[in-house]
């Protein structure tokens, strides 16, 4: 440091600011250690060291060149930034750069620290001209209530294709309650889908001594926090209103600003001391009603309860239920009479979504030995069969939307009334799908076109993806003779003793999206929520063959709600009324079992499987039910899908 004509390191009891002659020379070392908090203007210094806790407080921007050592106290940026030097080298000490810290120097792979020496990133793909990190120290974000109380906001600029591993710190006291430090993990936020848990190296991830967590392979940056694997819990509350009339009706009024996966809410009488809820079930809240588990804009509810007399005096409390079963209590708040109410309908229960969001494209009949639904997966085409599809569908023709497995067949009054020209060779005909070729039958067209008692056939299958269940078929009068389905001649079997098959019933419904649940590759939409309330989900049985030996076979398969290790699960089944068995399970843990069933508990139509959770904030999702039951070789609807040996003849009824 040179003040006037001397040249030296030294220490700054003071603060530095933008005027006077202070010059720093190279390779100098400036020390800030006075007894209060201290402040500097723009600079750029060769090495700096802090050592005061009350630390030092930024009036601009400032470079390090050199060594940053954060021996005791904090950096503060606040609206400025702390720029380090192309090659400086890491920080030391355990201060933290409370603000922003910028570098531009991660191209090449080497580990760059930002303020406290445990804050790094290295860069392991692509390039990237700078980053910024910003530090907000002791909170936690507003809606993950429950993470430790640090936020990082990494800025990428100018990135290209850019993978980097990232390692963040935290200190004892800003754990937040997440006491399992070997749980830790980085989050990040989405800006739709919210905070999702990012993970942590499998190896070397975390260091519970030097308080950091370390992830590799991140390509996308924004917010990051740590926490353990639980969710982000938060209901921000806006209001609540609580109004009574003469009659002794009140009417109960609530609003929330964000919702974080929240389940649902509970509302409590409280009268001379004592508690009464007062919904039958969950009032539904952002999770069942929006399908999603961050909802930022809010939502008004409302509820009506009834007093014995408008004499009664009542004080009311609000329960939110989270999606691992937290429960957080608000409240108490008073009645305030008024002489007339307004009109409000009671909010939605969770019962209520569960039973009005079925419907009835959940329900497929499977293919006898198929493993899982009979409709295909979408198909990766290469960029030659792709480009093929692309021409095949620009022909004019006539789009053919399949959403289940069957036998199809379509008349030429069908195909004229949506605009396809039938008075062409019918032994042109084509179907395609996926850029394949699918053979068909025409029935008819010997004069060179189809007549209106023509028709066609066919075998599609519909899709099994979470956006569609429709399969695309292209039907044209191609340039050349299209593919057919072979006659086979057969002569007469052996009749089969058998009065009925395997049949297989599969519900999956799919209206509630769970983006914080980790689950690899499988999709997180399911169906109706399980809790400590019985919900029914039929199931329906056609042509049943109670008089069968063999047993129906049941699988469930049920989605654990909450996080990795918690809550312990607890769901007991029944079939038409009858106790059939139970499943337990962890946390978000995918649970499967099957049931063995007598024929006779199965009935014609609809058939009811109750689940009730055994817990009082025990929560759930459906994923799917599979029900194999002796059908009889009777016709559903004019259509049957079954199967039989070779040189079986079996006999089929109800065309």
């Amino acid at each position: 440091m040179k003040v006037g004509s001397t040249s030296a390191s030294g220490a700054i009891n003071g603060n530095i600011t933008a005027t006077g002659g202070v010059t720093l020379n190279s390779g100098s070392t400036v020390e800030f250690k006075g007894t209060a908090a201290q402040f500097v203007a723009a600079r750029t210094f060769s090495n700096l060291t802090v050592n005061n806790s009350n630390g030092v407080t930024l009036n601009a921007d400032i470079t390090v060149d050199g060594t940053l050592a954060l021996t005791s106290g904090d950096i503060t940026t606040g609206a400025f930034t702390l720029f380090m030097g192309v090659n400086a080298p890491n920080s030391t000490g355990t201060g933290d750069v409370v603000g922003s810290v910028n570098r531009s120097d991660l191209n090449g792979g080497t580990t760059r620290s930002f303020g406290n020496p445990f804050v790094q990133i290295t860069e392991t793909a692509g390039t990237v001209n700078d980053i910024t990190v910003n530090l907000i120290k002791g909170s936690t974000p507003s809606d993950f209530l429950n993470s430790i109380k640090r936020v990082y906001t990494i800025t990428v600029n100018n990135g290209t294709n850019l993978a980097a591993t990232v390692q963040l710190h935290y200190l004892d006291n800003e754990l937040n309650g997440n006491t399992d430090e070997s749980m830790l993990q980085l989050w990040r936020k989405d800006a739709t889908l919210g905070w999702q848990a990012k993970g942590k190296d499998v190896s070397g991830g975390n260091d519970a001594s030097n308080n950091w967590v370390k992830l590799s392979g991140v390509t996308q940056f924004s917010p990051w926090t740590i926490s353990g694997p639980n969710a982000p819990t938060a209901v921000e509350m806006m209001g609540f209103n609580a109004v009574s009339d003469e009659s002794g009706n009140v009417l109960i009024e609530w609003q929330t600003g964000t919702e974080v996966n929240n389940l649902g809410f509970n509302i409590y009488r409280e009268q001379a001391g004592q508690r009464e809820k007062v919904n039958p079930t969950l009032v539904a809240g952002s999770v069942p009603l929006a399908g999603r588990t961050v909802m930022t804009a809010g939502i008004n509810y409302s509820w009506v309860d009834k007093l014995a007399s408008a004499k009664e005096e009542a004080i009311y409390w609000l329960e939110d239920v989270d999606l691992d079963g937290t429960t957080t209590l608000h409240g108490p708040f008073s009645v305030l009479p008024v002489g007339k109410l307004p009109a409000r309908a009671d909010s939605l229960l969770l019962s209520q979504v569960n039973a009005s969001a079925a419907n009835a494209d959940a329900v497929r009949i499977l293919r006898p030995g198929s493993a899982a639904t009979d409709s295909a997966a979408p198909v990766r085409l290469s960029s030659g069969d792709l480009q093929k599809q692309w021409e095949i569908a620009a022909k004019a023709g006539a789009k053919i939307l399949i959403g289940k497995p069957g036998w199809y067949r379509i008349t030429q009054p069908q195909l004229l009334a949506a605009g396809f020209d039938t008075s062409k060779d019918p032994r042109f005909l084509q179907l395609f799908t996926d850029a394949q070729e699918v053979p068909l039958i025409v029935s008819g067209g010997l004069g060179g076109r189809l007549e209106p008692t023509d028709f066609i056939e066919f075998y599609a299958q519909g899709l099994d993806t979470p956006s569609t269940n429709r399969r695309a078929y292209y039907l044209t009068n191609g340039a050349l003779p299209g593919r057919r389905v072979s006659v086979v001649s057969v002569g007469k079997g052996r009749e089969t003793r058998n009065r009925s098959f395997t049949s297989t019933v599969e519900r999956r419904d799919r209206f509630l999206y769970f983006p914080s649940i980790n689950n690899g590759e499988a999709e997180n939409w399911f169906g109706a929520i399980v809790s400590p309330t019985p919900f029914n989900q039929p199931i329906s049985v056609a042509k049943l063959n109670q008089a069968a030996s063999d047993d129906a076979l049941l699988e469930v398969a049920l989605q654990g709600l909450g996080s990795s290790t918690g809550p312990e699960h607890a769901v007991r089944l029944q079939l038409n009324g009858q106790e059939i068995g139970a499943m337990s399970f962890t946390g978000q843990q995918h649970q499967v079992a099957q049931f063995r069933i007598n024929q006779r508990l199965l009935q014609e139509g609809n058939n009811q499987l109750t689940f009730t959770s055994q817990g009082g904030s025990d929560f759930s999702v459906i994923d799917s039910v599979k029900l194999s039951y002796a059908h009889r070789f009777v016709a559903d609807q004019n259509s049957l899908l079954l199967s039989a040996a070779g040189g079986e003849m079996v006999q089929v009824t109800g065309f």
